[in-house]
């Protein structure tokens, strides 16, 4: 599985998206999507901070949609059902998730 992340120490040019901003959006249950990106954020801080790794790297919606579909359905993940339902105006596919606040 290729997933796009983005390491934040590099120049990017791409809209970043309040990690509170994916509040509402329920795929199969209330803030679903909202609650597996921040337990992403938490986990990749984590093991960034674990092995002392350089850089900071923060999934993009794109990548965060690949994530939950093969959480819920490792074996046929329905990547177009949780797309049709995260992507708008205001989140685009390319948007970077991050915390509001550096936790």
């Amino acid at each position: 599985m290729i997933l796009s992340v983005v390491d934040l120490n590099m120049k990017d040019t791409r809209k970043t998206i309040p990690l509170s901003q994916l509040r509402g959006i329920n795929i199969y249950f209330e803030n679903d999507f909202y609650q597996a990106a921040k337990l992403v954020l938490k986990l990749w801080d984590a093991r960034r901070e674990r092995f002392n790794e350089l850089g900071k790297a923060r999934p993009t919606i794109t990548g965060m949609i690949q994530i939950f579909a093969g959480l819920t359905d490792a074996c046929n993940p329905k990547k177009d059902y949780v797309k049709e339902r995260v992507v708008s105006d205001e989140i685009p596919l390319t948007g970077v998730i991050e915390f509001d606040h550096e936790p």
